[in-house]
């Protein structure tokens, strides 16, 4: 027999994550090291650029597939797709080529104030003159950086569709050894080796804290362009970017309109690849000859870190329009981690999220075009989903937009005015147990008329103590959403979870896909466990 007052105590428990944290108004940390940054870009006073002589853009093993001399390019004929129509169009970008000097790093006792970053700024080549044009930062993840190929055609795609784009590499974030139009010391440890998680001697020792100051130095250089919009600018990322764009839009506030974080979250001491590097029973690895510091990192250092560094604890300070892009079998970014991220983001001007099922690889994959490029589709970065990176045979546009093409969608609504925005769909109630002790769900989506909704989805998965959530199998019971009413733009839906399911210790959630044309979204719930505790 199903406890009802468990299930019913759990699923409350979750239900009222948002609540309780929009009852407490956000406050930056107290001695914020980016503080001076943010009143810098207040100013708008931007890091000088020096334009880089001679550049190379490398492909995935650091190769050279282009030499640009000069500083500067325009680069002819560069084909996007726009929604909401989903034509095909053309346009020529000029793409600047320079460096900058941010913030100094720290290695071998003492700070080295040497470094110098590679950033991409383009924009359409023939715009207007005096027109302001959107602006958009985009933010690499871990192990890219700004000379990657995939990197400038993903700012090239941008530009062309009408923005002022900016692209840099981020130390402690980026590959060094392939970032050599920058110079420094960040580039004298690989990725994977910076000392990111460390507040000794203090918090601007670790990588990460350099990381996110090159990054609100690129925001600040995005702004004062004279082609951008200051008040229409969007930050984008992926992974490690999308960990930065929760972080940069958290301290920037509303100087930013728009943020879409891709498989990034906070909260890493929640659940995440990265929480044996913050867990005092698992980071004495990091410490090995150094026993009085291991004791300092458990007692203040780990807390430290968190105030300050963690993604989740600044994402109560979002204020713009907010869409995160989670993998429900994400390896770094797990779905504990993304739900409290998004419990924390209460003061966004919208927010719009999904979980991505089953976008775990493909052991039988063995084609090596799949284990390249922005969106991986042999590994747990995946968003399988309509407007995602891999696209269902019944969405017709087989080529992927800028980025992920839900991104395109989203930043031309949010930042031009154009197109439809984005469904919700969100729970009417707690789930509650009926007589069969099925678990009934009754929820809404709200949708523009413009946009043709699918059939919403109820996926579940059955927690069992051996399965890691990137192994985790969804189950979709569509079949069992019927609609109940339409008023206006919102219609109700209901759908239940089979007693013999809703007995056990089970994660579900809710997903909706709408047709636009060319192009599609996709959004769903939170992720909801029926269990005793939240997973």
């Amino acid at each position: 027999m199903i406890n009802k007052h468990l299930l019913i105590t759990a699923l409350t428990a979750v239900l009222s994550l948002a609540q309780a944290a929009s009852a407490a108004p956000y406050s930056p940390p107290p001695n914020d090291p980016f503080q001076p940054l943010i009143e810098d870009i207040d100013k708008n006073i931007a890091p000088l650029t020096t334009p880089s002589p001679t550049v190379t853009i490398k492909g995935n093993q650091g190769e050279t597939t282009k030499t640009i001399t000069g500083g500067s390019e325009v680069i002819k004929d560069v084909r996007y797709w726009a929604p909401p129509g989903g034509e095909q169009l053309t346009n020529n970008v000029c793409i600047r080529h320079v460096t900058f000097k941010s913030a100094p790093v720290y290695k071998d006792g003492k700070y080295h104030d040497d470094t110098v970053v590679y950033a991409m700024v383009a924009m359409p080549a023939d715009a207007a003159p005096g027109k302001k044009l959107p602006g958009l930062l985009i933010l690499h993840g871990g192990g890219q950086f700004a000379q990657w190929a995939p990197q400038q055609w993903l700012v090239g795609q941008w530009a062309a569709a009408g923005y002022v784009v900016l692209t840099c590499d981020l130390p402690g974030i980026a590959s060094p050894a392939f970032a050599d139009a920058g110079s420094g010391t960040w580039r004298s440890l690989p990725y994977g080796s910076t000392p990111n998680f460390t507040v000794t001697p203090d918090i601007k020792a670790s990588w990460l804290y350099t990381a996110e100051a090159t990054a609100l130095k690129a925001f600040a250089l995005l702004k004062t362009q004279p082609e951008v919009d200051p008040s229409k600018i969007g930050i984008v990322g992926v992974s490690w970017g999308g960990y930065s764009t929760i972080m940069l839009c958290g301290m920037l506030g509303d100087r930013v309109a728009a943020g879409f974080s891709t498989y990034g979250s906070g909260f890493y001491d929640e659940d995440s690849a990265f929480k044996f590097f913050i867990n005092p029973a698992t980071s004495g690895f990091m410490f090995k000859n150094d026993p009085a510091g291991f004791e300092q990192w458990k007692n203040q250092g780990i807390s430290q870190w968190l105030t300050y560094l963690d993604a989740g604890r600044r994402a109560g300070g979002i204020k713009s329009h907010f869409y995160l892009a989670a993998s429900a079998n994400d390896h770094f970014f797990r779905p504990p981690a993304v739900v409290k991220t998004l419990s924390a983001i209460t003061n966004a001007a919208s927010l719009n999220f999904q979980f991505s099922p089953n976008s775990q690889p493909d052991p039988k994959d063995t084609d090596p075009a799949h284990d390249i490029g922005f969106y991986c589709i042999k590994s747990s970065h995946n968003i399988l989903t309509p407007g995602g990176n891999v696209v269902p045979p019944t969405f017709s546009r087989t080529l992927m937009g800028r980025g992920l093409p839900i991104e395109s969608v989203y930043f031309d609504y949010h930042l031009k005015g154009i197109g439809a925005p984005l469904s919700t769909i969100q729970l009417t109630g707690t789930p509650k147990p009926d007589a069969q002790n099925n678990l009934d769900i009754h929820f809404a989506v709200t949708a523009d008329p413009a946009v043709k909704l699918d059939t919403p989805k109820l996926y579940y998965s059955i927690h069992t103590p051996t399965d890691t959530w990137e192994k985790r199998n969804w189950i979709n019971l569509d079949a069992a959403v019927k609609i109940t009413g339409t008023q206006g733009k919102t219609h109700t839906y209901s759908t239940a979870l089979p007693a013999s399911i809703a007995t056990q210790n089970v994660d579900w959630y809710l997903l909706v896909s709408d047709n636009r044309g060319d192009w599609a979204t996709t959004v769903s719930t939170l992720v909801y466990n029926t269990g005793e505790s939240q997973h």
